[in-house]
């Protein structure tokens, strides 16, 4: 059997046992009970479904991995936020480095939220939202410095509110939430 027919294989039955929609923790467990050894395909599926940009999946897999505490995952998320191509769906990708509190994730984060904000007449506030979140929760001091640049003039109102919201100092820096997020 070929390494595609193995990974198509498996993609097809994580996908029959989770069907679609939101994917928690009972699903993973599911997953898990039905498939023996899946904390180890989950990686190498992963990349398998990079490699060729398929993004649904790779989500969808990834969400599952997140639940499962997958080692190896964080790297493999972080390049998928690489990609260019992934664009505003990888806010998902960003909500699970967070919950990871994968550390080297907050370059790429902030690469990745330049990408798409900068790109954009008008910020996607998901995605501040979750870049924001996700950087909150990596607590590193990268992160807390990448925030703090956040919170500058350059910045769409609604990204500043959000990166001084996890900073905490969004009255300190004298920002006002009905102001800077517009009624969103």
């Amino acid at each position: 059997m070929s390494e595609e027919s193995i990974q198509e294989e498996l993609l097809e039955k994580i996908s029959s046992i989770v069907g679609n929609g939101y994917l928690g923790e009972p699903e993973a467990m599911r997953v898990e009970a039905e498939i023996p050894g899946v904390e180890d395909k989950i990686v190498p599926l992963l990349g398998y479904l990079l490699a060729r940009k398929r993004w649904g999946p790779l989500i969808k897999v990834s969400n599952i991995g997140s639940h499962l505490h997958v080692q190896g995952l964080g790297d493999l998320l972080v390049a998928a936020l690489n990609c260019a191509e992934i664009g505003e769906r990888a806010e998902d990708l960003v909500e699970i480095l967070g919950d990871l509190r994968y550390a080297p994730a907050a370059s790429p984060i902030f690469d990745y939220l330049k990408r798409i904000i900068l790109r954009e007449p008008s910020p996607y506030y998901g995605i501040s939202v979750k870049c924001a979140q996700a950087l909150g929760a990596l607590g590193t001091s990268e992160s807390r410095e990448i925030l703090a640049e956040l919170t500058s003039d350059e910045w769409p109102a609604p990204v500043r509110w959000h990166a001084a919201v996890e900073l905490g100092n969004e009255e300190v820096l004298g920002f006002d939430e009905e102001t800077m997020l517009g009624g969103i």
